[in-house]
């Protein structure tokens, strides 16, 4: 039992796809009952691990899916108001898992079309199950807390970095190495000062001769070059 907005959703079974034009494509869809009497679905795409809610529309057209292409811009009507949407991907996939039970007929090797539509007002999926059955729904992607909440645990990947932040800490990434190195060859120059003021005052005006008294790297009185 999951619980979202405050209803209770039962999970009622599963249907598990693979891409007809990608076999490398999966993607599950789970059929749920909600307290309020709606069917809604919770798809989990297995290659960007991304989890979106679908909850049924109604439209008054009948979307033909197939003839739709993207790009394409396409009207449906809702209670009355038509909308404009434009047509991102179209794909079918076909049912390789069939399980529990689902508010439509599903059985295995049966191919689903379906198209994604980006509009004013977010994203619509028109999946056609076959000629008499065609459902509309409203596609909403989890977030990470709603994810937690509904299955217990953060699924999707987080959202990779930006071009741009990429680009800001790749510079103070540089800025601070060019600091550290001035500050490094700093620190070597005044060792140099007193190494010279060292030697001229021992009466060495040559670092390295035979002449000169050096002590040992090595702090313990040993000639290695320590620990």
């Amino acid at each position: 039992m999951l619980t979202m907005s405050g209803l209770r959703h039962e999970v009622t079974g599963v249907v598990v796809y693979v891409s007809v034009a990608d076999p490398d494509e999966t993607w599950e869809e789970w059929a749920l009952r909600r307290s309020d009497g709606a069917e809604p679905w919770i798809e989990y795409e297995h290659a960007d691990r991304q989890v979106t809610l679908h909850d049924q529309v109604e439209v008054e057209e009948w979307p033909e899916v197939e003839t739709w292409v993207p790009g394409q811009r396409v009207t449906l009507t809702r209670a009355g108001r038509p909308s404009t949407f434009t047509v991102r991907a179209r794909g079918a996939g076909r049912a390789v898992h069939v399980e529990g039970h689902l508010p439509v007929p599903i059985v295995p090797g049966q191919v689903v079309r379906y198209a994604e539509l980006a509009g004013p007002r977010g994203r619509l999926d028109v999946e056609k199950f076959d000629e008499h059955s065609i459902r509309v729904y409203r596609a909403r992607p989890l977030d990470h807390p709603e994810e937690q909440v509904v299955l217990g645990r953060r699924i999707s990947r987080r959202t990779p970095p930006s071009p741009g932040t990429i680009v800001v800490a790749f510079l103070v990434a540089a800025v601070l190495g060019l600091l550290i190195w001035a500050m490094v060859a700093a620190a070597h120059a005044d060792d140099d000062e007193d190494l010279d003021s060292i030697y001229v005052n021992s009466g060495c005006t040559s670092r390295g001769l035979s002449g000169c008294d050096h002590r040992s790297v090595y702090g313990g009185g040993g000639g290695g070059l320590g620990k």
